[in-house]
């Protein structure tokens, strides 16, 4: 089976192996859409900010929050998600 670049040997794996492949891609793929949907609900946050005239600050360095310069950082995967505008 190949999945884009990736090529898994299924012919070789049990049926509970697979079944175990299929939930950890789904998990996966749920925490991927959930890292998604806050990285809109933050973008959606910080718009509404702006126009309202509002805008996150650091007290100690005066910095202004830029979405563009963080990632939504999941600690179960250990995965980082950027919180960019074209993600949908």
């Amino acid at each position: 089976m190949e999945i884009k670049n990736v090529i898994i040997n299924t012919r070789d794996m049990s049926i509970e192996e697979m079944d175990a492949l299929i939930r950890n891609l789904k998990r996966l793929s749920n925490r991927k859409r959930e890292a998604r949907a806050r990285n809109v609900d933050l973008r959606a946050m910080v718009t509404n900010m702006k126009d309202d005239n509002f805008v996150f600050c650091n007290r100690h360095t005066g910095e202004i929050f830029n979405p563009d310069d963080w990632v939504v950082y999941d600690e179960l995967t250990h995965e980082g998600y950027p919180v960019y505008e074209g993600e949908g």
